[in-house]
């Protein structure tokens, strides 16, 4: 048992984002049908203006190595310039003169704008994976097991009784194993491996990844005398996508520094693979969780749709958000065409290096990490008084000595992510250089760009709405977000 040890700290962590909460429920009363009896509807353009109100940088992806940045040991870091319409495919100069006319595309205008229109009409979220997975790695230990397919979609846990093998002692016997080998031995009381017997123990072979301060590999020893688990194919799926994560580089950064093997002595290239395959579980309110590790990662079976509720993209004409009606959206049965067109901004004058800043490597950036559901979800509200102390997708809960889930809890995303306006004047360069980091040339502040919106057919209160996005209100401090590295 870890010691519980507690530091006090003067230090104040702020996530440089904060969440919009979400309305009770996503309007979705809008009609596409009734648009097209419609009188009065208004087509035309508005000419737009913006200013740069930091360093902005959008990557002109025609030359991935525009500057020649590499690591200390020659890897080659991705580096770009500024979106222009210049083709830097075949530009070999270093040093050359950074864009004279750089441009901000209209996706990036597109998306910037939308996500806002989204959030000020209370409309769905167009843009979330209906397939992406959500995971979280875990503290407590699952128990030893092995999955077995009975028939069809039916499988088995079969509960077992893990010895330790000293990997050092006997590296020499165990080097040649495969995972899951039948081998016999003895063990003391304490479930200690002793030594080969064809007469001892029966068990199956379970090698883990190597990790520091690791001296054992395990033996599985079915347990006879307990009862089998039944588990559906779902929780096999979800062990096969928990062991694909092991394999993905990036997700597992020691997988892609070659520290990690992703667990690749498991074969697991499809479902079926996994028959008779050593894992760990653990059963929360009737679910149960798979994993290739004892403390490891949990696939969760809630996905973004089933938390999201109606704030889902919209999938019907006759069930349109705003932000849909008028932006339009792609649905399985279904489809809209926008109904408002964005030209690309363009530089309002001739620009030289003066308006940028030197060449740079940024601070590492990452992705969102979804699987901090301590962030990205609403703290659950007490149940029969006790309060969760940890929380996630799939379930919540208390410690006392053991984990106890609540019965009734629902995940709750917090709302819609924004980042929070940060005084830049300067790039913040990388103090170390890793190829996960990034090279640009960004743009500075106070850099003038022009462009167009044309809109087709829409009522006025659909225009008035849209002008009130693009100005926030028409109030100075109020600032858009676009481009890389909004933190």
């Amino acid at each position: 048992m870890g010691r519980k040890i507690i530091v006090k700290s003067k230090e104040i962590f702020i996530n440089p984002y904060t969440f919009i909460p979400l309305q009770k429920k996503c309007s979705k009363n809008n009609n596409f049908e009734e648009l097209r009896i419609q009188k009065g509807l208004l087509t035309g353009w508005m000419e737009c203006s913006l200013i740069t109100k930091t360093p902005i940088f959008i990557p002109n992806i025609s030359n991935d190595n525009r500057f020649n940045f590499e690591t200390k040991d020659g890897k080659t870091i991705k580096n770009y310039d500024f979106f222009s319409y210049e083709d830097l495919q075949e530009n070999k100069d270093t040093n050359s003169a950074p864009p004279k006319y750089p441009v901000i595309p209209p996706s990036e205008l597109r998306g910037m704008i939308r996500s806002s229109f989204e959030l000020l009409t209370n409309s769905c979220f167009s843009n979330i994976d209906h397939e992406k997975k959500l995971y979280k790695r875990v503290t407590k230990p699952g128990d030893p097991g092995q999955v077995v397919h009975i028939k069809d979609e039916k499988w088995k846990i079969v509960p077992c009784i893990k010895y330790r093998i000293d990997k050092f002692k006997y590296r020499d016997e165990i080097t040649g194993f495969k995972e899951g080998q039948l081998i016999r031995f003895r063990a003391n009381a304490k479930k200690f491996f002793t030594g080969f017997d064809n007469n001892g123990i029966q068990g199956l072979f379970h090698q883990g990844e190597h990790i520091n301060r690791k001296r054992n590999e395990s033996i599985f020893v079915p347990m006879k005398d307990k009862p089998t688990i039944k588990i559906n194919t779902k929780t096999i799926e979800n062990l096969l996508e928990n062991i694909n994560m092991y394999r993905n580089e990036r997700i597992n950064l020691a997988f892609k520094k070659g520290e990690h093997t992703g667990y690749g002595k498991i074969k697991a290239d499809k479902v079926k693979d996994l028959d008779g395959a050593l894992i760990y579980y653990k059963r929360y309110n009737e679910k149960i969780y798979l994993g290739p590790a004892a403390i490891g990662r949990e696939v969760f079976y809630n996905n973004l749709t089933t938390i999201l509720k109606d704030y889902v993209p919209c999938s019907s004409l006759k069930q349109l958000c705003t932000a849909c009606m008028l932006f339009g959206f792609t649905g399985i049965d279904d489809q809209l065409a926008s109904r408002v067109r964005f030209t690309p901004a363009l530089s309002e004058q001739e620009l030289n290096e003066k308006h940028f800043f030197n060449p740079e490597v940024l601070m590492e950036l990452a992705s969102p990490k979804l699987s901090s559901t301590e962030f990205y979800l609403s703290k659950p509200r007490q149940e029969n008084g006790a309060k969760a102390q940890l929380w996630n997708y799939d379930y919540s809960g208390f410690y006392k000595k053991d984990f106890f889930p609540f019965k009734n809890f629902k995940a709750e995303i917090r709302g819609r992510k924004f980042y929070w306006h940060q005084k830049i004047k300067e790039i913040p360069k990388a103090l170390e250089r890793s190829d996960r980091n990034v090279g640009v040339r960004a743009l500075k502040s106070g850099i003038p760009f022009s462009f167009k919106v044309y809109f087709n057919n829409v009522r006025e209160d659909e225009l008035k709405k849209l002008i009130w996005t693009f100005e926030i209100g028409n109030k100075e401090e109020n600032a858009h977000k676009i481009g890389m590295g909004k933190p």
